[in-house]
């Protein structure tokens, strides 16, 4: 895969074995770099343990995560009470979790827990992808290369794995909010009892609210934001003040803090927005190579060349790739490595609406080993197969191909320093807009968003009375749309008693004939394991006879001995196979070859060895037999754990192939390719 091998550090070995992320240019643990895209730190996953309610009666399992990637906090059936008091004594930037819904059983309880939160920070659901779509968390692991187990997750696993997720900036932020806050000055309950000094106190209580809300006042304007002042008097004094300050409550941190003394009160609130909203980091546009077929490639590039993603699997269809870049930004190209196209690869560019990349003749193996060398050496990351390289090329030389015209789009954007998306310009320009149309456009957003503005202030500027009424008329649709929800709530109570009714009803005969039905399933259970080990007895009974046969025919020189070599690949080395011990055998066998590299088919020409295979497709022997290398696709006579026996006429069989091999190529042909593999073996 696309990432080295390290494992990272996780709350325990039992529960987190499986999660080990591959992580670029991390030398020992998890850290923040480019190859994991760490944003904001630490960060907190939590998930919903099973049978639990969401909201305030719900129990979680919880899992902090550092800078370094040390988990600092890992606990099991954690209240609701006590995640918010671990989120205040760490103060996480991210709270990662799969749905945001898990917080809360309804809307009003998801406000109030969003609201009862530090200030810094940010709930971010993992699993919303940009076309506001889900993606399984399972699945979007394992495309950001991580192991995962196939089976379930339990609670533990999963929120550390959102944690590990949401520091490489998956996911979309929760906005509960609006970008408005509400500071409130009001005075303190005045004492019923008289007395001599009465008159002294309630002058004090009125000149410290008049003298709070005038520091109020020049904090705000002091840092330059803008407000709303209204208040409440009573017998010609100000009894409470509302400041409406157009700015979110992180802006106004240390500009006005929350305070109380013995005649004044002041408090800070965000104020809700009436929807959940959802927004992302800033948008990435990307470049896709995808090599179709039973096991896929994909590989990701930013706009600067840099990979994002390189993996290879069977699961890679076209639904799966796209809910995959789904997650990870907006797809701007598709690539291909052949001239003309797979019929999958126009499909997905046309789906995601890309501009398919095709390059001029078919690429060839020398060119994407040479293109996948370089990003290696340029990234540090890592090629692992063949898919993985011929995807990885293809969208590097897509990249390649539009490089000069995003380098003079740089230029151009930063001579005249126009305040626009640079990257959003870029991918509008690579999709065939032109830069003058795309400018313009921008600088409408801008006037729009300018007027839009305006309009606002004009709003704002309301009398008194409008003020007070326009509230009373927000508190009434809030009563209305509360009392909405909690009618459908009751609704639902009752609809979920009445199944519960009707399920105690057919309890008392469902057990019985459950218990009915898991004897049955258990002795049917039991006679199928007794076939199984029937049929295994046969198997080995069969096998100790070819056992006794082979032995007979190995001492008149009737069989050859080949070694097992597993799966032959274009990055399996020739020490590897050394160690294995393949200079005492003349027969190697393969399990698969996807691709062999010069330096093994020069030792395997030269020592005379022979290759077989039990699995190559024809593509990878067309290939192999070009590069002067026949492969034999011949069954053993008896296969045991680590050889296998084969009938001596083997020998024979590879001369042929040798013969018909050097008939195809003449004199001139094999010296050049002798040369070639010679000199690749000492470069």
């Amino acid at each position: 895969m696309y990432f080295s091998r390290r494992k990272a550090l996780r709350p325990d070995e039992g529960s987190m074995k499986y999660l080990k992320p591959y992580v670029a240019n991390v030398p020992t643990k998890l850290n923040a770099c480019e190859g994991l895209k760490v944003l904001d730190c630490p960060v907190m996953g939590i998930d919903l343990e099973p049978g639990s309610p969401p909201g305030l009666n719900g129990s979680f399992a919880v899992t902090l995560v550092d800078c370094n990637g040390e988990v600092v906090l890992s606990k099991r059936s954690v209240p609701l009470r006590k995640l918010l008091r671990y989120a205040w004594e760490y103060k996480p930037k991210v709270l990662a979790l799969d749905n945001v819904m898990e917080l809360g059983s309804n809307k009003s309880e998801l406000y109030k827990v969003l609201n009862l939160l530090p200030v810094e920070t940010e709930v971010v659901q993992v699993t919303k992808t940009q076309d506001g779509g889900f993606i399984d968390l399972k699945k979007l692991a394992e495309a950001m290369n991580f192991n995962v187990p196939q089976r379930k997750l339990d609670p533990s696993e999963t929120s550390y794995l959102l944690a590990l997720l949401a520091m490489k900036g998956l996911g979309a932020k929760v906005r509960s909010f609006e970008n408005k806050t509400k500071v409130i000055v009001t005075k303190k309950r005045t004492p019923r009892a008289g007395g001599s000094s009465m008159n002294r106190f309630l002058r004090a209580v009125r000149n410290a609210v008049e003298e709070t809300i005038r520091e109020i006042r020049a904090s705000l304007e002091e840092a330059g934001l803008d407000y709303d002042l209204f208040v409440d008097k009573s017998d010609g004094a100000i009894k409470r003040a509302v400041f409406t300050v157009y700015a979110p409550r992180e802006r106004i941190r240390g500009v006005v803090k929350p305070f109380e003394t013995d005649a004044v009160r002041v408090s800070v609130k965000p104020v809700l927005s009436r929807e959940i909203n959802f927004a992302f980091s800033e948008e990435k546009y990307l470049i896709v190579g995808y090599d179709p077929g039973i096991k896929s490639g994909l590989a990701v590039l930013d706009l600067n060349g840099e990979p994002i993603l390189i993996t290879s699997s069977s699961e890679l269809d076209r639904e799966y790739v796209i809910s995959i870049l789904m997650s990870l930004g907006t797809p701007i190209m598709v690539a291909s490595d052949t001239n003309p196209p797979p019929h999958s690869v126009k499909k997905l560019a046309s789906k995601l609406n890309a501009v398919l990349f095709v390059p001029r003749t078919s690429m060839s193996v020398s060119e994407k080993e040479q293109l996948a060398k370089e990003i290696e050496r340029k990234y540090a990351v890592k090629v692992e197969d063949s898919h993985q390289r011929d995807a990885l090329a293809s969208a590097y030389k897509a990249y390649l191909s539009i490089k000069d015209k995003l380098n003079e789009l740089d230029s151009y954007l930063d001579k005249i320093e126009l305040e626009v998306n640079k990257e959003k310009v870029k991918a509008l320009v690579v999709k065939g807009r032109s830069l003058a149309e795309v400018l313009e456009e921008e600088l409408q957003k801008l006037l729009d968003e300018g007027n839009q503005l305006i309009q606002e202030v004009q709003e704002r500027k309301q009398t008194p009375t409008e003020a007070k009424d326009d509230l009373k008329t927000k508190f009434l649709e809030a009563e209305v749309s509360y009392l909405r929800s909690k009618l459908t709530e009751l609704d639902e109570e009752l609809k979920r008693k009445e199944l519960e009714l009707d399920l105690l009803k057919k309890s008392s005969s469902d057990y019985y004939e459950l218990q009915l039905r898991s004897l049955k399933e258990t002795l049917s259970s039991l006679n199928k394991r007794l076939e199984e080990y029937k049929l295994r007895t046969s198997e080995l009974e069969a096998k100790m006879e070819a056992v006794e046969r082979s032995l007979k025919n190995l001492e008149d020189g009737l069989l050859t001995v080949g070694l097992k070599i597993g799966k032959l690949k274009f990055n399996t080395e020739l020490k590897d196979l050394m160690e294995m011990g393949v200079e005492d055998y003349k027969v190697l066998e393969a399990d698969e070859i996807e691709d062999v590299n010069d330096e093994v088919i020069e030792y395997i020409l030269s020592s005379g060895k022979i290759l077989v295979a039990r699995s190559v497709s024809e593509k990878t022997e067309m290939e192999l037999r070009k590069r002067g290398l026949p492969v034999l696709k011949e069954e053993p006579v008896l296969s045991l754990k680590k050889v296998s026996l084969y009938p001596s006429d083997l020998t024979e069989k590879w001369r042929e192939k040798m013969e018909e091999l050097s008939e195809e190529m003449d004199e001139e042909d094999l010296e050049e390719l002798i040369m070639s593999y010679r000199s690749a073996r000492w470069s």
